[in-house]
């Protein structure tokens, strides 16, 4: 084992990068890229860790955390440490998927400042974001101002004359609403129930009586108070109904008494 770590650490990197280029055949540019771009010391730890020069991801993580500071997140990193996990015993794999995933953060941020970069988390998800685009990517002015919401817009709400259509139209609408609100209260009037007539009147009452004595143990019902004011109610109603037919006798009468012979 000794021997091997030896033998490996003996390979350089250029050997390596060129071995990897000619198994994949890998864009020049990129890996030209690769080899002239200095990785910063946390990628450098990272590289390491993935060449066997660091043996335990323990110490990894302890050489980032004492680097970064409060600005090391253990989930930030864990795109870089899959990459290597996946790859188990192939430390080349470990070592080109470390880079891919470099060269992945300084491919987004060459248009920004050298100061500022990707975690690999994030660049894995950006790449990935990427890849599920299909068709024109759309500009940020497109996101804003959708173009559906801009034909609504001057479809519903564009008044060319100015206040005045405005004014017009809210009289339009407020003139529709008020034959809407007439429309309806017509409706309720000719919904009307008919009267109850007394003889109506006093079958309900005789009705509710026996209702009251058949569930005269209602809890938190007064069926005997109840009872008694039905029993008043259909009193009345007889009272008022004996007097419209004595009414309607007399009314008969008189008109037949004084009918022209």
């Amino acid at each position: 084992m000794l021997l091997a770590k030896a033998a490996w650490d003996a390979v350089s990197a250029e050997t390596i990068q060129n071995c990897w280029k000619k198994a994949f055949q890998l864009d020049s540019a990129a890996t030209l890229h690769i080899t002239i771009t200095e990785p910063p010391k946390d990628w450098q730890i990272l590289l390491d860790f993935a060449s066997g020069k660091i043996e335990s991801m323990q110490q990894a993580e302890s050489k980032l955390q004492k680097l970064l500071g409060t600005r090391y997140n253990p989930s930030d990193w864990k795109a870089a440490f899959d990459a290597i996990f996946v790859a188990e015993d192939d430390q080349a794999a470990a070592i080109a998927g470390v880079e891919r995933l470099h060269s992945a953060v300084l491919n987004q941020n060459q248009h920004t400042s050298v100061g500022t970069q990707d975690v690999p988390q994030l660049a894995a998800i950006k790449v990935e974001l990427m890849e599920q685009v299909r068709g024109t990517r759309p500009t940020l002015n497109d996101l804003l101002n959708p173009a559906a919401e801009i034909e609504v817009s001057e479809l519903l709400y564009r008044f060319p004359g100015g206040d005045k259509n405005i004014i017009e139209e809210v009289c339009k609408q407020g003139q529709s609403q008020a034959e809407d609100v007439i429309e309806l209260s017509d409706d309720e009037e000719e919904s009307v129930l008919p009267e109850i007539t007394y003889s109506q009147g006093m079958d309900l009452c005789a009705q509710l009586e026996r209702l009251c004595s058949q569930y005269s143990d209602a809890p938190g019902v007064n069926t005997l108070s109840l009872q008694t004011q039905v029993r008043r109610l259909q009193a009345h109603l007889r009272l008022e109904d004996g007097k419209r037919q004595k009414q309607t006798t007399l009314d008969s009468f008189w008109s037949h008494a004084v009918a022209p012979m």
